[in-house]
């Protein structure tokens, strides 16, 4: 009784926290389809006629910034992954003078605000010519999200079974090899994780964008949302239409990264 008891106590409380998580998604997708005044005659559920148009309005006013987005997070992904995985693996598999000291001071690198060097960064990238391009939107984000990629990826690989390194050793496989045919197959859980999380992160990332591309040719969607326009009664409307337009990528990044995922985690078992 105490056993079936826990149970439906259990199921309730993630019942809750299910409709805790999706309501929210669900007013957003509503008041998309509804003017001023149906939002605020009725905020929690669909109010009809739907206006469709509002999803039209919004997508001709950010399809550059999707754009620009896409570019910007597929640059931060490809960049961080070969960064932080080459580091990972050296890391974990190599010997050399001021490894733990290098690793370490990477490591702490975590621990100083991003605001700190937002000043530094966009008088570097000033210097270099690269405000209001696409690089400024790759290079410095990049660098930030490689320190925290290469600790995931190093505590991975250093759990991989060392006899499988030795044995390609053996074989006269070299240290390139080795990477590219042991080290990154079996460290496919951890790279869809690094490309989920830095997939969120570059989409997501408001506060440099703003400082060092702000141009209507170059900017990402966050930004492109907040220039939206449109009629007063079709306002916040419209506005939450862009929202579910800018997050539609995103939906679509998890939905096949689970699958990879899932894979990668049977993917490093070893055969007695």
């Amino acid at each position: 009784m105490k056993l079936k008891s826990a149970r439906i106590m259990m199921h309730a409380v993630i019942i809750l926290v299910a409709f805790l998580t999706i309501y929210p998604l669900f007013i957003l997708v509503a008041s998309s389809f509804k003017t001023n005044i149906q939002i605020y005659e009725n905020i929690f559920g669909l109010s009809f006629p739907l206006h469709f148009e509002h999803y039209v309005i919004a997508y001709k006013q950010i399809y550059s910034g999707l754009v620009n987005s896409v570019i910007v997070t597929c640059g931060n992904i490809v960049l961080t992954l070969i960064i932080s995985s080459m580091a990972g693996y050296a890391f974990a598999c190599f010997r050399f003078p001021g490894k733990n000291m290098l690793f370490f001071s990477m490591m702490m690198m975590m621990m100083v605000p991003y605001f700190l060097i937002l000043t530094p960064q966009f008088i570097v990238s000033q210097r270099l010519g690269l405000l209001n391009t696409y690089l400024v939107q790759i290079l410095p984000p990049s660098s930030a999200f490689a320190i925290l990629s290469t600790f995931l990826i190093t505590t991975h690989m250093e759990s991989l079974p060392r006899s499988l390194f030795e044995m390609a050793s053996i074989e006269g496989a070299g240290s390139f090899t080795t990477f590219t045919r042991i080290a990154i197959p079996l460290s496919k859980p951890i790279l869809v994780v690094v490309t989920i999380t830095n997939t969120i992160s570059s989409w997501n990332n408001y506060i440099w964008p703003l400082v060092a591309a702000n141009s209507r040719e170059v900017r990402p969607v966050v930004l492109a949302i907040t220039k939206i326009t449109a009629s007063a009664h079709q306002m916040p409307g419209v506005n939450f239409a862009g929202y579910v337009l800018s997050s539609i990528p995103l939906m679509i990044v998890f939905i096949f990264a689970t699958k990879p995922f899932v894979e990668g985690m049977t993917a490093g078992a070893v055969k007695a």
